[in-house]
């Protein structure tokens, strides 16, 4: 019969990876510990997203690819957004007191940031959005012709 190993590790209790920690010394010694990506989308953080909830959007890349519509929610803190009739999923809904029905309905899943740009309807064009400030208010201008979104 094979012999089972006992489990090295010791319960601590302020701790953010399970609880769990392998007995010894910490091998960082007071340094700090590098942030993984979820982490750091923990972290506060300046919204640096120029795209916000009701402005036309023409997607750049991927699947959807020329598709135009507009944002119905914006994520900063994952930079994310959602567009409307862009990145349908099928989410599978069971059966509750209002919808009796349950099934599969399709929703607008969010996307990167990165994959959108701002449509100027003035331009018929895409252009960016850059933020001035205009006495004490920081203002969203289109970044080709100057006009205020």
């Amino acid at each position: 019969m094979e012999k089972k190993q006992k489990d090295t590790r010791t319960k601590r209790k302020t701790s953010g990876d399970g609880g769990y920690q392998k007995s010894g010394k910490d091998k960082s010694k007071g340094r700090s510990k590098k942030l993984s990506f979820h982490e750091k989308m923990q972290l506060p953080h300046r919204n640096s997203m120029k795209i916000k909830k009701g402005d036309t959007v023409v997607v750049i890349a991927g699947k959807y690819k020329g598709v135009k519509g507009k944002v119905l929610k914006a994520y900063p803190k994952t930079n994310s957004v959602i567009v409307e009739k862009v990145n349908f999923i099928k989410k599978h809904t069971r059966p509750t007191q209002q919808n009796q029905q349950g099934g599969i309905v399709e929703k607008e899943a969010p996307i990167n940031v990165s994959n959108v740009k701002l449509f100027n309807e003035k331009l018929g064009d895409v252009t960016r959005a850059v933020f001035k400030q205009i006495g004490k208010n920081r203002v969203r201008v289109c970044k080709k012709t100057g006009d205020e979104l």
